[in-house]
């Protein structure tokens, strides 16, 4: 089971060396797409993949500011993957050690029987030291209401294609199919931490 981050970014210096850190052993390849960082985002990453164990697992791609368009980056990103299982890896999300391992067990362990991994996450407020209050999460996946993200899921589903905003239309789109046919959602019961802000 081959498993490839999207990771789309901008102007993430803060944060893009431990979100790179906190996955990248865990996963085959992270596809890291630049959409025009004026900071030092580019120049973390190319340092990171000095380091010859995990140059040929980091794919950068640089794109001039103004260019984005989320939806067909996104759509492009699918299509490109060379992965059965696509982990959504935010430029300013740090996974916790265990937390990636569970997930990644369970993917190479069931991910021809499940179609999606859903997690709770902690969502900092302005440091890494406070957070959202659990009952701020208006999240619905999986059955469950909170702050709930889904992270990763198999490219086995059909008609899979990304729509809309991220964090909004491929979401809904994906749950809608997963309601659809009935079949599992893993919960791991793992959490990420996301950026500040």
């Amino acid at each position: 089971m081959i498993i490839s981050a999207h990771t789309l970014v901008k102007n993430e210096e803060k944060f893009i060396w431990y979100t790179i850190m906190s996955a990248i052993k865990h996963l085959d390849e992270i596809l890291i797409w630049d959409t025009g960082s004026t900071d030092s985002t580019i120049e973390i990453i190319e340092e990171i993949r000095k380091d010859t164990s995990i140059k040929d697992k980091i794919h950068l791609r640089k794109f001039k500011p103004g260019f984005f368009k989320e939806e067909e980056f996104r759509q492009k990103m699918l299509t490109e993957t060379k992965g059965n299982w696509i982990f959504v890896l935010d430029g300013d999300e740090i996974w916790w050690e265990d937390s990636i391992r569970r997930v990644t067990r369970v993917i190479r362990g069931s991910g021809d029987k499940i179609e999606s991994i859903v997690v709770p996450t902690y969502n900092p407020v302005g440091d890494l030291f406070h957070y959202q209050e659990e009952r701020a999460g208006r999240y619905r996946l999986a059955g469950k209401v909170g702050h709930l993200n889904l992270r990763a899921f198999s490219r086995s589903i059909p008609g899979l294609a990304w729509s809309g905003e991220y964090g909004v239309g491929e979401r809904r789109h994906l749950q809608e199919a997963s309601n659809a046919r009935s079949r599992r959602v893993a919960e791991s019961g793992c959490r990420a931490a996301g950026g500040s802000g």
